[in-house]
């Protein structure tokens, strides 16, 4: 059997309620750190000191890192989430800062969301000559593509990533099948049609058999099996996700954790969230609830939002974290939650786009200004 080196325990933030002692992991999501290292972004701790993008996470008290892993990324608008991008970076947040390791497999070579979840360029097969930034324009191909070929391809894939991060005593501790899938994943064939989800879950499936196969065939027993995590970008809507988790369970879906998006400028309010949160949790009693992506904006970015209940400053991301934490406070189960963007600064140095692109919005969300000097926000989510 395979002996592996297991990262410390490292602590997270706990309270005491009726229920006994209640877990949150603090995490982050800076699946563009290692990129922006790379490119010689100088990351500075809160009070100026040098220091490397991770380890400041780390000594904040964060014990849990997400980090997504994409289908052959063509390198611009931050998507450097290859193989042997995945593996240095897991060896970085493993061994070197002995943090928990969020696995979020993409299946796509470019952003997975609700709007966009295209089969990846390599699956399609024939020639396609779209590009990174008009997403759509190969869609056609996906005809194509049969649903028993994407079966084929997800547990391929699934299982070459975990079994290279088996072999450098990596493995992650929760892996998220998909990116924010409202809708499915690999479209059209695995997209959500009317509540029809027999074709995404026959695909969830497959990414499930090759973690398992992963780890059998490497003779892996001495951890607990990953977490397997369903993602939905419905922080605060509660008849949507108890909809969804119903129809996916009911269709033969399998998960252990329902992972939610929460952006306040989109999701609705915090007491949105934190009924959602409960009404899963009383739904579905054996299953976790976390947050896998949340920010907030520490400089004034948009006058389009209505009804932030922050201001755009560093003491309002600041204050929307601290009131975020005190919802999973009150929520009293094991949870965690992951800061999305972490790292986005001075894009300009590592978007690699041909269109000039920063995406400042983006960075105007991240736990770092624009000196990449960490703010005071990178605190709050840690219950000290």
């Amino acid at each position: 059997a395979l002996t592996l080196a297991l990262p410390a325990s490292s602590s997270s933030s706990q309270i005491f309620n009726s229920r006994g002692l209640v877990q949150i992991h603090a995490g982050f999501d800076g699946s563009e750190a290692l990129g922006a290292k790379r490119a010689y972004v100088q990351f500075k701790d809160v009070d100026g000191t040098p220091k490397d993008p991770l380890k400041i996470f780390k000594d904040h008290g964060y014990t849990y890192s997400r980090l997504r892993v994409m289908v052959e990324p063509s390198g611009s608008y931050g998507l450097f989430q290859d193989m042997d991008y995945v593996k240095e970076m897991a060896r970085e947040i493993v061994n070197t800062n002995s943090m928990k390791l969020l696995l979020d497999f993409h299946y796509s070579h470019w952003w997975a969301d609700p709007e966009n979840q295209w089969i990846p360029l390599d699956w399609r097969g024939g020639n396609d000559d779209s590009n990174e930034s008009d997403t759509s324009s190969g869609s056609s191909n996906n005809k194509n593509v049969t649903l028993a070929v994407l079966k084929k391809n997800v547990y391929k894939h699934t299982r070459a990533v975990m079994e290279e991060l088996i072999s450098q005593n990596t493995i992650p501790d929760a892996v998220q099948i998909g990116n924010e899938v409202n809708a499915g994943i690999l479209w059209e064939e695995g997209r959500i049609v009317d509540g029809d989800m027999r074709s995404f879950v026959q695909l969830t499936n497959s990414a499930i058999d090759a973690i398992k196969d992963s780890l059998s065939s490497n003779e892996v027993t001495n951890i607990a099996f990953p977490k397997i995590v369903m993602h939905l970008a419905s922080g605060g809507w509660k008849d949507f996700t108890e909809q969804w988790c119903a129809k996916f369970t009911n269709a033969g879906g399998v998960f252990d954790v329902i992972g939610l998006s929460y952006y306040p400028f989109w999701h609705g309010s915090l007491q949105d969230l934190a009924d959602n949160m409960k009404n899963i949790k009383t739904i579905f009693p054996e299953k976790d609830v976390w947050i896998v992506e949340t920010a907030y904006y520490w400089t004034e970015t948009s006058s389009d939002f209505e009804n932030l209940p922050f201001d755009q400053t560093e003491d309002g991301q600041f204050d929307y974290l601290t009131a975020l934490l005190d919802v999973l406070r009150n929520y009293g189960h094991n949870t965690a939650v992951f800061y999305w963007g972490s790292h986005w600064t001075q894009s300009h140095l590592w978007m690699n786009n041909t269109s000039n692109e920063m995406w400042e919005e983006t960075g105007n969300r991240s736990l770092f200004d624009a000196n990449a000097q960490a703010l005071k926000g990178i605190d709050a989510l840690v219950n000290k």
